[in-house]
């Protein structure tokens, strides 16, 4: 009798530690959870060209909404901007757009040297061919495949990832919006991802060979993410592309996609 009644007592203990480390994670969790959620936006152009083009401008759309832009010239960063590119936002016919003004987007890779002020990097300095040593660990070789162009943008809400359309910026314009099937290789059977394709258009100018391609796209990501004991989030991607040959200088096409529901999803915290 003593024994099973050891073993009863043995066993209501494990049970009490057992639900006592449970309760505790579950704690911990829920406050990982609220330390470590935050939202974004984050907003990327590149353009591509196949070899020079100059006398350039590209416009291209910002992302917008009935609260307007998340975004501004001052957000857009390229930590090798050459000499002669100019940044700005325009209103137009569609809404605020970027512009992007550069007396040549180079094919031709280019030098730089870090600029270090107390133990900081606060920039980057161009350097002439010659002057460039590889085994100097502050000279970096940029080839210029692609030129990007990006910028990120804390929300002090959390992003509706799930039905972006008519709450939270898109790229626009956004015309003839129709649902199309979703080719993400991440999605599973309980994915809620739901996909669409629409018109959209750029503002392209430029000298260029007749046989020159240049590939622009425009991509808007809003993402929430925590962590609780390994990353995890959820967002809506939102993508302008368009590819085209030769000089130009007007409006132009593109095609466009909008992905929602992607990642994994649980009450925002309040």
């Amino acid at each position: 009798m003593n024994t099973c009644r050891l073993l009863l007592l043995g066993f209501l203990a494990v049970l009490v530690v057992v639900a006592a480390v449970a309760g505790g994670l579950f704690l911990y969790s829920q406050y990982l959870y609220h330390d470590s959620y935050g939202s974004e936006y984050s907003y990327e152009v590149r353009v591509s060209p196949s070899a020079r083009v100059t006398n350039a401008t590209v416009v291209v759309p910002l992302p917008s909404g009935d609260g307007g832009t998340p975004f501004d010239a001052t957000a857009v960063r390229h930590p090798f901007t050459p000499d002669g590119w100019a940044y700005d936002v325009v209103g137009t016919d569609y809404g605020p757009m970027l512009r992007v003004r550069a007396d040549e987007i180079p094919t031709d890779p280019t030098y730089h040297a870090s600029v270090v002020r107390e133990d900081r990097l606060v920039g980057w300095e161009r350097l002439p061919e010659g002057s460039y040593d590889p085994a100097n660990g502050s000279h970096v070789r940029v080839d210029h495949d692609d030129v990007e162009i990006d910028a990120r943008v804390e929300s002090e809400r959390p992003v509706d990832t799930l039905a972006p359309v008519g709450s939270e910026p898109l790229l626009r314009p956004h015309e003839n919006r129709t649902g199309t099937a979703c080719f993400d290789p991440g999605s599973g059977p309980d994915a809620e991802e739901t996909c669409y394709a629409y018109d959209g258009r750029v503002f392209l100018s430029y000298d260029a060979a007749p046989d020159t391609v240049v590939y622009v796209s425009v991509e808007l990501r809003g993402t929430n993410s925590w962590w609780v004991f390994g990353w995890n989030f959820n967002e809506y991607t939102d993508r302008q592309t368009v590819e085209v040959v030769g000089p130009r200088d007007g409006w132009t096409p593109t095609e466009g996609e909008l992905l929602t529901g992607r990642g994994n999803y649980r009450r925002p915290p309040r």
